[in-house]
């Protein structure tokens, strides 16, 4: 839900290199009207001037690469078809409309429109890591992915997909060359709409809890976002876990009109909403979620693609 941020490198102070200057005082005499004045002017050398604008550079690019570390993030994506997105979209907003103060209150747009990624479902919160220690994050990572054990049920094709694919494919090749189409995990919703709040960014989100009841998804769901937990925080010792591992992808963000909505939230303003919103009912289900991959995020751009042993 709340992609990477963009992170700078920190740099010591303890690590930036100082350089002294030879100060030379020249005096120069004037006569003005029969007085004499004596002025002293600080002039920094030329020849230490040019060892300034040649060290100091040097010095600050050492320490941005000794001290570089890059911010990263995990997700798996879902790319659904763009009728299953316009469904997606009339029952969440039918669902905000019956909620007077989201529908007085609140702005809304689609998180398929507004994010560069997509809809997705976070794997992990943002992270730093030290940039020589990528290569080993990766490793570690796609090894992660390699091990999950997947039920079988899970497991399967996206219908629409294949068929496209075939249609396609018919149309320049005979019936004999159809390639197999891909395998997807293959998750379901929960029947219901969830608040989620960013701390980040005073955004409000409405989503959906993939159904953990489903061919146990929760046994992957937590299995997976354990383990990589626990990979992030071997590499970044001030990583801080995801309080929900409940994987859930979010469809409609929302910016309050007039207040910050965290400082809503604390006033207790969504309690109504939220419980509201957990007694109204959504035709979901039907909605399969195919996924097979998860991406990793290196200052915000596409680093990896790791595949699921499908």
């Amino acid at each position: 839900m709340d992609h990477l941020i963009q992170y700078s490198s920190d740099t010591s102070d303890e690590e930036e290199e100082q350089f002294d200057c030879h100060i030379v005082e020249s005096s120069h005499k004037r006569k003005e009207e029969g007085n004499q004045q004596n002025k002293s002017e600080d002039l920094i050398t030329k020849d230490h001037q040019e060892l300034i604008n040649t060290l100091v550079p040097y010095s600050q690019n050492y320490s941005q690469h000794k001290m570089k570390k890059v911010g990263g993030y995990l997700y798996i994506p879902w790319r659904p078809q763009l009728v299953t997105i316009s469904q997606i979209n009339r029952m969440a907003l039918k669902t905000i409309k019956q909620m007077p103060y989201l529908r007085e209150n609140m702005k809304f747009k689609s998180t398929n429109v507004l994010s560069t990624i997509g809809y997705h479902m976070s794997a992990s919160n943002n992270f730093l890591i030290d940039a020589s220690k990528i290569d080993n994050f990766r490793n570690d990572i796609r090894s992660c992915i390699r091990d999950i054990e997947l039920d079988e049920r899970l497991l399967g094709f996206n219908v629409q997909e294949a068929f496209a694919q075939q249609k396609l494919h018919s149309l320049f090749f005979d019936d004999s060359q159809v390639p197999s189409p891909a395998k997807y995990i293959n998750l379901k919703f929960e029947n219901r709409f969830k608040l989620y709040f960013s701390d980040r960014t005073s955004k409000l989100f409405i989503g959906s809890e993939i159904d953990s009841k489903h061919y146990n998804s929760d046994s992957l769901t937590h299995t997976m976002k354990e383990s990589l937990e626990t990979i992030i925080k071997h590499y970044d010792e001030d990583y801080k876990p995801r309080e929900n591992l409940e994987l859930h992808v979010s469809f409609q963000v929302g910016d309050h009109l007039t207040r910050d909505i965290n400082n809503l939230r604390e006033e207790g303003k969504f309690d109504k909403v939220e419980k509201l919103m957990k007694e109204t009912p959504v035709l979901l289900d039907d909605i399969i979620v195919n996924v097979n991959e998860l991406v990793l995020l290196i200052d915000n751009e596409e680093s990896e693609v790791f595949k699921f042993s499908i």
